[in-house]
């Protein structure tokens, strides 16, 4: 939450640069650790919602015992919420979501289905992970802990049988052994991006990418807007998704 009014913030990828050097070794510049900012900048959308509400309406609500205002202040930030959670997946006007982001390596694989061999499946996503795993050389806070894929590749392998002839395991059960660091969930968003399903690898360590929310949801006082109506404003302003290491999100798509 950094960033406040500026229609742009500076991202947060920081990187070290030099090294020792031998004691005897008098060179300028030798021996000089510093950490290397990157200079690009994330812009910054402002959205804005307002509540409306009459003494009339507030009455009713008391009539089915609950209270209006309350319910309106809630359905905001319900709402905020949701708009945060897209925003994070897919992205907006300017900039890309974790989903869909371009920095991420990206490989295409084959649909998921009741049909096609649990064995198969296990292979796919773990392979998946292992190639995330690889590209960060195993290093903590980079290597993906979290795998999101789209809720009907889930239920599949939630249901699936990884190998019937050797065990009553399903793909995903067999997954979370093999791979107990990481969290396996799903969502409907995954399932269409842009023309195809995506499946992700990723880690949700804070060195390898941010969520960069410059003013979070703020609900501005209430006012009269009438002699028996009532308004408030609500605004936020959010950038979006930041990464910090691009081979920190791997991608598969099509399953």
């Amino acid at each position: 939450n950094s960033g406040g009014y500026s229609n742009q913030i500076q991202k947060l990828r920081i990187s070290e640069k030099g090294g020792f050097r031998d004691a005897n070794d008098r060179g300028s510049n030798k021996g000089l650790i510093s950490l290397d900012g990157e200079a690009a900048t994330i812009g910054v959308i402002e959205r804005v919602a307002t509540i409306n509400y009459s003494n009339t309406e507030i009455e009713q609500a008391k009539l089915g015992k609950y209270n209006l205002v309350e319910r309106l202040l809630g359905a905001t930030d319900k709402i905020y919420r949701q708009e945060i959670d897209e925003i994070l997946a897919i992205g907006n006007t300017l900039n890309k979501g974790l989903l869909n982001y371009a920095g991420f390596t990206a490989d295409s694989g084959s649909e998921i289905t009741d049909a096609s061999l649990g064995t198969s499946d296990y292979d796919q996503i773990a392979s998946l992970i292992t190639d995330q795993w690889n590209g960060v050389n195993n290093t903590n806070g980079y290597m993906a802990n979290r795998v999101a894929m789209p809720t009907r590749v889930m239920n599949i392998l939630s249901a699936k049988k990884w190998n019937a002839s050797i065990s009553e395991k399903s793909v995903l059960q067999i997954l979370r052994e093999s791979f107990p660091t990481v969290t396996f969930m799903s969502s409907w968003r995954n399932e269409l991006v842009g023309a195809t399903s995506v499946t992700i690898a990723y880690s949700t360590s804070e060195d390898a990418m941010s969520n960069r929310i410059p003013l979070p949801l703020l609900i501005g006082e209430t006012i009269k807007d009438g002699s028996f109506s009532y308004k408030a404003d609500a605004t936020y302003r959010i950038a979006g998704l930041d990464v910090h290491e691009n081979k920190a999100g791997r991608i598969v798509t099509g399953l």
